[in-house]
């Protein structure tokens, strides 16, 4: 029996409210009567949803996932799953499309020094441990249960539900990958057609999407979203049992078991005897 995991939730939306609070009851107390019982009323409502906010829930055992949210209460038991999606993204990646995107090029510039900081100062070997930015939605019957950073801890509770997704998803005989489809000697897009799995240069998962590089093409044969992929961290797992690499670039969390097949699929790549051109005279 798996230990029961419990997580509360993550300290800064509370917090945000609380000083949003604050600082409307210091406003309601230098405003007209009228005033002051508007913003008073405002302020005690955002104190209210603070506590509300403060007392979520996630709870995984071996029965189910568990959200108790600030008005509801949702459940998914395991023998209800459908499937799941699954994306991440490192910190330093989301600032710089908020840089890009507010202060042009001086925002690029500030936020590269930003990550060139945090990389140099960062453990290397923790790259697809954290857990920066993203979401894991388990989808059962009509209903959906999202963990992300809304949650203290979060890392340690992706583990757990990973391993139970992935043991009765197997269990069950359920390789739903939309939109692939993989067979033992190719991998099918539900637009793109199929490629043969001898035919894969690379494939690589950066940021928040799959590329797929097909051998002799400079463009991606393929380029989809992770959110978009059903199953996508099995989907991985099994494109490493199939002998395929699978290049996950840091900032990406992926479970130990997951990274786990992914080096053995590189090493397995790394001993076969690489390809040499003889001149014969």
């Amino acid at each position: 029996m798996a230990e029961q995991i419990e997580l509360k939730a993550s300290k800064g939306a509370t917090v945000g409210l609380v000083i949003l609070a604050l600082m409307v009851g210091l406003l309601a107390a230098v405003l007209p009567m009228t005033a002051t019982v508007i913003f008073g009323a405002l302020a005690l409502l955002m104190v209210f949803l603070a506590v509300k906010l403060g007392q979520r829930r996630l709870v995984i055992d071996d029965q189910g996932v568990t959200a108790k949210g600030a008005f509801s209460t949702t459940t998914i038991p395991w023998n209800e799953l459908d499937h799941y999606t699954f994306w991440s993204m490192d910190q330093r990646a989301v600032y710089a499309a908020g840089g890009a995107a507010q202060a042009g090029l001086a925002g690029i510039i500030i936020i590269a020094i930003i990550g060139a900081v945090a990389s140099a100062s960062r453990n290397r070997g923790a790259d697809n441990r954290r857990f920066s930015a993203g979401r894991l939605t388990i989808v059962g019957q009509g209903r959906s249960i999202a963990i992300d950073a809304r949650y203290a801890r979060v890392a340690g509770a992706l583990d757990a539900a990973f391993d139970h997704l992935h043991s009765r998803l197997r269990a069950a005989g359920r390789r739903d990958y939309s939109p692939f489809m993989l067979s033992n000697l190719e991998l099918h897009h539900a637009t793109k057609g199929s490629l043969g799995l001898a035919e894969i240069e690379k494939i690589t998962v950066a940021g928040t999407a799959m590329v797929i590089k097909k051998r002799g093409k400079r463009l991606a044969w393929a380029r989809v979203p992770m959110k978009k992929i059903r199953n996508g961290m099995l989907f991985v797992q099994e494109l490493g049992e199939h002998g395929l690499v699978v290049d996950t670039k840091s900032g990406l969390f992926v479970p130990p078991t997951v990274m786990d097949q992914v080096r053995v699929a590189a090493s397995r790549q790394a001993a076969m005897p690489a390809a040499r051109v003889v001149n014969r005279d």
